[in-house]
């Protein structure tokens, strides 16, 4: 075990193009965003003859100029070896392509995640923006925010450079072996199809990507590729993966936010949040309601053209599950997708975190 004393919950933000080291072989870096929450975190991690890189930020100019300052600076002394992506979204896939193809680095990354990514990579934008209008209308997205998001908004998600032609599949329970550490894969689903947090039980180290945060939600959404899907089944699994598999003093790496330590506070205020936006679209369905006019009961600023359509894909996803649970009804009127509240019964936080009791897995 390397011979470390217990971080502080609290860590030097780094400035773009700099790393801050918070465990002996892993450093903290940020890309810039150009949307809300305006960064995101990569972490490189020491494997003796060269650098493994966790996410790797959009596709953009300012991305590369982060990327170019990190190789030329903090990076220089070896080469970025490999890519680990822990999942598709083009904050974190972004520029694994780019990144590969200048530094001859190999991308791992699982299965699912690839095929999602790649095909998101691949689709003309007409194909994509026909797709994703036919969706939102017909749950009920008003014209002038609809188009305002295909134009605006909805393009962020196809910002990944081609993926490299190659990769590494990773999944879940695999192991990752990094200089000294061992980190097993932990599948994470919900967020995306089926995300990768590395988990180093030996050193309470825990890389999460976007499932896990101090103080942010993560988004579950019903994209319009697979529309009838219920994420949050998965999401659900997910929470309780990690509240039986990551110890209370974990160090926790996520996707935006600082590293902090609190499992059990963390889920239970994820729990808590979903539980009471659930309870809410319960109390505006008790007459027909399509998602796009449920929008305000999740969010009660405009979300705006950055992110219109995903938070009315977000509606659908806590409709879905609602679902599923017997909540709700769904119905089909003149092409317009309507829910309906059935059970009026209110969701407990117990659904999305069925005990509180600690326990880890061997």
């Amino acid at each position: 075990m390397h011979d470390t004393a217990p971080a502080p919950n609290t860590f030097a933000v780094p400035c773009d193009g700099e790393l801050t080291p918070i465990a002996p072989g892993i450093a903290w870096g940020r890309l810039p965003l150009h949307y809300s929450p305006h960064h995101v975190n990569i972490y490189v991690l020491d494997d003796v003859d060269g650098w493994l890189v966790v996410d790797t930020g959009v596709d953009s100019t300012a991305s590369r100029e982060s990327w170019l300052a990190l190789i030329s600076g903090p990076l220089a002394s070896k080469p970025i070896t490999r890519i680990l992506v822990t999942h598709w979204h083009n904050d974190h896939l972004g520029m694994a392509g780019w990144l590969a193809r200048r530094t001859g680095a190999t991308l791992l990354i699982s299965d699912e995640e690839h095929q999602r990514g790649a095909s998101q990579a691949d689709q003309t934008r007409h194909a994509r923006d026909d797709r994703e209008r036919r969706y939102l209308l017909a749950h009920g997205a008003a014209l002038p925010a609809l188009d305002r998001w295909l134009a605006e908004g909805f393009q962020n998600m196809s910002m990944i450079f081609p993926l490299p032609e190659t990769y590494i599949p990773i999944g879940p329970r695999d192991p990752v072996r990094v200089g000294k550490r061992t980190f097993q894969i932990l599948p994470l689903s919900g967020h995306s199809p089926l995300a990768s947090g590395l988990h180093c039980s030996e050193d309470n180290i825990f890389i999460c990507g976007d499932q896990l945060s101090d103080r942010l939600v993560p988004p579950v959404a019903v994209m319009s590729d697979q529309p009838d899907a219920n994420p949050y089944a998965g999401f659900i699994a997910s929470m309780d993966l990690i509240r039986r598999s990551i110890p209370e003093d974990t160090l926790i790496l996520p996707g935006h936010e600082e590293p902090f330590r609190g499992v059990a506070a963390a889920l239970a205020r994820q729990a808590t949040k979903h539980t009471e936006v659930c309870n809410r679209l319960l109390k505006a369905a008790h007459e027909p309601q399509s998602a796009g006019e449920l929008v305000s009961q999740l969010s009660r600023s405009d979300p705006g053209s950055t992110w219109f359509g995903f938070v009315v894909s977000r509606v659908v996803a806590y409709a879905h599950l609602l679902l599923a649970w017997g909540h709700l009804s769904r119905a089909v009127t003149d092409g317009r997708i309507y829910f309906t509240t059935t059970l009026t019964e209110e969701i407990e936080i117990s659904r999305f975190l069925p005990t509180t009791e600690t326990e880890t897995t061997p």
